[in-house]
């Protein structure tokens, strides 16, 4: 699963910059088959730090609906196991910073006051589609 924060400073009543923070695992097994063996295994865990910018183009009550792009950087831990015939593991690791982004295409934030809820579609690092709970102050 995946576990994330945010923080967005307006600078004026349509344009937003702030930061994203998000971890996820994730983890996958093959199996042979006709023998049930485990063939292949993959273990990810990545730390994503990103940049925002968003722009409200709408605003109307307890309605905002926004885009955004973000940008930054991953910290991505893979560790890859490849089975032989004879059940031994040939492991491999992969351990490197690489080049994060995200664009949301919508967001939409219900809730006039203090707290509200929202959902984001886009695709990027925050994947397909998120939605939390957002918090005014």
């Amino acid at each position: 699963g995946i576990a994330a924060a945010g923080y967005n400073r307006y600078l004026n009543p349509y344009f937003c910059v702030g930061a994203y923070i998000g971890t996820g695992e994730s983890q996958i097994k093959a199996k042979e088959i006709e023998s049930g063996k485990i063939v292949f295994s993959s273990k990810v865990r990545n730390i994503t730090c990103m940049a925002n910018f968003g722009w409200t183009y709408y605003r109307n009550g307890i309605w905002d609906i926004s885009c955004g792009v973000s940008g930054g950087f991953a910290h991505k831990d893979e560790n890859i196991s490849v089975y032989n015939s004879n059940d031994k593991s040939v492991p491999t690791e992969d351990d490197n910073i690489v080049l994060a982004y995200n664009f949301t295409v919508l967001k939409v934030r219900v809730g006039g006051g203090i707290i509200g809820g929202f959902a984001e579609f886009g695709f990027g690092y925050k994947g397909v589609a998120n939605a939390g709970l957002s918090i005014r102050f």
